[in-house]
Formats: C-alpha cells, structure tokens, sequence
C-alpha cells in the first residue's frame, strides 16, 4: 500500500507564508481576515510540526530562520500552485493571460516584438510582461515564465534555453567614419569612446571590454575610469546608435538596427557570451498548456533570429 503523505496544515502554511511575506503576524493577520494572536498560533503549530522555529522573533518584527527560508521558498511556490489549480478548476482562470517576467533590455530589443507577431499570427492572448531584476517569487508573484540570462539563478525550475549572444564593438556609422574605425585595427579604439555596460551586481562574470580585447589577441588594460558607463544592455546599443560612442554590444538586442543600418560592427572579432539566455518556469507547477505553447514558440523564434546574425 502507498505511504501516506506526511503534510503540514493548510492554515497553518498559509499563516507562515503571509507572515514571511509581509514582515510580520499583524501585517499577516490583516490580510488574512484573523487576528494576530491567531496567526501567530498558526506558526507555532507549523514550527511544532517541522520541528524547527522558523521565525527569529524580535521587539521590532521577525526575521527568517535558516530552516524558515527553506520552507518559505518552497511554500510560496506550492501555495500559488493550488491557487492556480483551484482557479481552474472554478474556471475562473483565463487561458488568455500569460505573466512574463523578462530582464529590462531584452524586452525592447525583442520581446515586445516577438509577443506582438505571437498575437498577430499564432494565438490572440493577453500578456501582462514585467520589466525586472532577478531573482523573481514565481508563486507569490503569479509569474508564469521568466527570460533571464543563464539558469544558475533558478536551480531548482524548468529551464528552456532561447539563445547564446555574441559582442561585437558596434557604433553609428558617421561614429566610425569620423573616428578612422573603418577598415582598422581594434587597437584604434579610445578609452574615451567606449561605451561600459554594468550588468549589476547578480551578474559577477558579465563580458567586459577587457575581455573582448582578450578574445582579439590583444594585451590591453583599457582605463575603466574614462569610460562611459550604461546600466543596462540596451541602453548601450541605443548610445552607439545616437553617435556617443562605440558600445560592446550584443549582436542579437542590437540585430533591429544593424539590419537598418544604424549600427555599424568596424571590427570582425566576437565574443561569445558565457551563458544562453533561458526561459524558466516553475517546477513544482505544471504549465498551463497555452503557456507551453508560447514557450516552444519563444525558442524557435529565437533561434530564427539569431540564426540572422551568425
């Protein structure tokens, strides 16, 4: 005969899960229509049942455990899972509406147009696409998919990947004309023209011009303090395209103006990236079958286009 399954009490997860959220048992209590002495209850119980406290209660709130964060990660996801169950069931959910969470500079530089042709031409449904920094909560976010960089960020979810980009030096075309750049070697760039992408600080081993010059064969220390620095991807590949300057720009954001020759690439060495940029789903939640529609869609579009820039 099968085991029995040994599960935690409903409410009393729910309790936790609230409390950890918000940052306390009367926040907790607000939003579940209890009284905070009764919150507070739910987690002992809990506590009682794993065995372990799971909140370090202070005269000012509470703090995680070790053993705290361990069940809130997991029970965050599983409690949106059976909220997405019980909506569909009660046929509440609409099939129509997908949540994407998508890095801030792969959005404009193609997702907004590749979710735009999915309408147009596969299915007519609604996105709700939010613009953000990793790590995201899937479950207490609703989130159904998430594009990042890399999947080292989510070792415990369903990973799908889209694509590995390549870097390529890339300015206006009058930037390249006026500063000698066609036809020249990687050594006439400036420090002064080169335009620093800082990834943040989830984004230890992220490409850098010093890099590139390495992947050339060339021994040089450019001077990081006469750079210009851009806080995201896509707003260095949109400063070489107004003349600032010569951005390391990744080819597959950048492929729109390239092909309309607002960018132009002086120089034939690349650099590829590290690691593939991913889609990723939660584990513990089966994916609704419109969702597992839009991401094999994702991942043949993406292929497409970067087969463009090979």
């Amino acid at each position: 005969m099968p085991r029995s399954r040994n599960l935690p009490p409903l409410n009393a997860l729910k309790a936790f899960e609230a409390s950890a959220r918000l940052g306390g048992f009367v926040r907790a209590a607000r939003e579940l229509g209890v009284t905070a002495a009764a919150v507070s209850l739910q987690v002992k119980s809990l506590e009682s049942f794993y065995g372990a406290e799971l909140f370090f209660r202070h005269s000012n709130g509470i703090s995680l455990t070790s053993a705290g964060d361990v069940v809130y990660r997991i029970s965050t996801e599983a409690l949106g899972s059976l909220n997405s169950i019980a909506e569909r069931i009660a046929g509440r959910e609409q099939t129509s509406h997908i949540v994407v969470s998508v890095l801030s500079s792969l959005a404009p530089t193609w997702l907004y147009d590749a979710l735009t042709v999915y309408r147009r031409d596969i299915e007519n449904i609604r996105f709700e696409i939010r613009e953000e920094a990793d790590p995201v909560a899937f479950g207490r976010d609703n989130v159904d998919i998430r594009i990042t960089y890399g999947a080292h960020i989510y070792p415990d979810h369903a990973v799908a990947e889209l694509f590995t980009d390549r870097l390529a030096p890339m300015c206006s075309p009058d930037f390249a004309q006026a500063h000698g750049l066609i036809d020249a070697a990687p050594d006439a760039l400036s420090d002064d023209d080169l335009i620093h992408t800082y990834w943040g600080a989830a984004f230890l081993a992220y490409p850098t011009w010093f890099d590139w010059f390495a992947a050339c064969g060339i021994e040089r220390r450019h001077n990081l303090e006469r750079e210009n620095i851009v806080g995201m991807a896509a707003g260095a590949i949109d400063l070489a395209a107004a003349g600032a300057g010569v951005a390391l720009g990744q080819i597959f954001m950048a492929q729109k103006a390239l092909s309309a020759g607002k960018l132009v690439m002086p120089f034939g060495c690349m650099l590829t990236m590290q690691h593939p940029y991913v889609v990723v789903l939660p584990k513990l939640r089966l994916p609704h079958p419109a969702v597992k529609r839009l991401v094999d869609w994702l991942a043949v579009n993406a292929a497409a286009r970067a087969s463009l820039t090979e």
